[in-house]
């Protein structure tokens, strides 16, 4: 037992409330448990506490042992002089004082809580499976499933709208930048999504702008920030390229990025850092007006921006700069299209939705997330174990949340799967 289990207990009122009186002798009935408190101070407040005759309210103190008021300080603590009631798992004391010689009184639930719930939450504590619940998992109701991904589906985008609320704060609240950083990090796939990221911000969306009726120059700047340029070329396009891109250079006084950041080593040619520079570059040349476009047309825009991309003949015959051979590879993939719908379009249309109070855009990005086949990773993989199948990319992306927020740091008394089989055995 510890003392987030037993605030747990006392949240949900999962002990024996029969006969339920202080130390003292007096009745107690709990009305109202009160708000947990996540702050500092006690650790419920506003809670409505009958003792005897009288009706209490005010905030409520949880020990583990009795001995705890004293050794925290709350004595002396002008943040608990409000606390009506002193909730232990056991004390041998009967009263506990506060500030202005206050007597608290106390009561004991050691005798009133079930020991199977003890024992499942031990067991849930003490498991070595990278799901904590793995035992009873496959066994849990669809209805309870449905709830769970549900909460974890809308935490998952709640996380990605702080994360976007700071990338705004970063770029003086221009969202045209913040979709073109992230289009340009998820069009990485993970392996090149942090340099392409770091391409997209060395190159504000109002530079490329005063560029966009010149698609050679967008290219320029992309693989010159890119750190790609600095070859002896032979061949007339990427000679084009540096000739652009010096000029360019001194005009915005740009800086290139290590080329080291990109991975070449194991990586597919379809994912060859050239070929995603060449994709960004076209996207970027076309990025005039997209989100505007983006918050007014309907979810098939993406596919049909992607269809339309210009990447520039050259990368049809070769995968390197210098080097030809033909290449099947130069349009944006599917399964690269959808994971930018996943992770970059769709958070950007939740996250505008709420900052702008539009609940049809927060709508809009369900929508496609719901419409999405799920995410094949080794999240899911593990769930389907225990016949948990993402359907949907937002069951899916529900998952990732569960495993990283809650079952990686063993959060089952915040977890509604780890509430439902806790709650069973009180």
């Amino acid at each position: 037992m510890n003392e987030a289990l037993l605030q747990y207990i006392w949240k949900f009122g999962l002990f024996d409330h029969k006969e339920l009186q202080t130390l003292c002798g007096k009745n107690v009935t709990v009305v109202h448990p009160g708000y947990h408190n996540s702050n500092s101070g006690p650790d419920f407040t506003h809670a409505k506490i009958q003792i005897g005759d009288t009706l209490w309210v005010g905030s409520i103190e949880l020990h583990i042992n009795g001995r705890n008021w004293y050794e925290h300080r709350h004595d002396n603590d002008p943040a608990y002089r409000n606390v009506i009631l002193h909730v232990t798992l056991q004390s041998d004391q009967h009263t506990f004082k506060c500030l202005d010689n206050q007597h608290i009184p106390c009561i004991e639930l050691e005798k009133k809580i079930d020991a199977r719930l003890i024992e499942k939450y031990t067991m849930l504590m003490n498991s070595r499976q990278p799901v904590a619940c793995a035992a009873f998992l496959a066994d849990t109701p669809e209805s309870e499933k449905n709830v769970a991904i549900e909460k974890m589906g809308i935490g998952r985008m709640e996380e990605k709208y702080r994360a976007i609320a700071e990338m705004l704060q970063q770029t003086e609240n221009d969202w045209e930048q913040v979709g073109w950083r992230l289009m340009a990090r998820y069009l990485g796939s993970g392996i090149h999504g942090d340099a392409l990221e770091q391409t997209a911000a060395s190159l504000p969306v109002r530079m490329l702008m005063k560029h966009s009726d010149n698609p050679i120059q967008i290219e320029a700047l992309v693989f010159g920030v890119a750190g790609f340029l600095n070859e002896n070329f032979t061949e007339e396009y990427p000679l084009t390229l540096q000739r652009e891109y010096r000029y360019l250079k001194k005009l915005h006084n740009l800086h290139e990025l290590n080329p080291g950041l990109f991975k070449w080593a194991r990586t597919r040619p379809a994912n060859f850092p050239t070929l995603r520079l060449a994709q960004l570059a076209a996207i970027g040349s076309r990025w005039s007006g997209f989100f505007r476009k983006l918050l007014e047309e309907d979810s098939n825009f993406l596919s049909k921006f992607f269809e339309t991309l210009n990447i520039h003949p050259y990368w049809k015959e070769h995968y390197r700069f210098e080097e030809k051979a033909k290449n099947p590879y130069v349009r944006v993939g599917q399964t690269t299209q959808n994971l930018i719908a996943i992770n970059a379009i769709a958070p950007l249309l939740f996250a505008y939705g709420k900052h702008t109070g539009d609940e049809k855009l927060t709508d809009k990005s369900l929508e496609i997330l719901n419409s999405l086949k799920g995410e094949k990773n080794h999240i899911t993989r593990l769930y389907a174990q225990y016949r948990w199948h993402a359907q949907s990319a937002f069951e899916s992306q529900g998952l990732l949340h569960l495993k990283k927020n809650y079952c990686d740091k063993k959060k089952c008394l915040h977890c509604t799967i780890g509430h439902f089989w806790l709650k069973r055995q009180a």
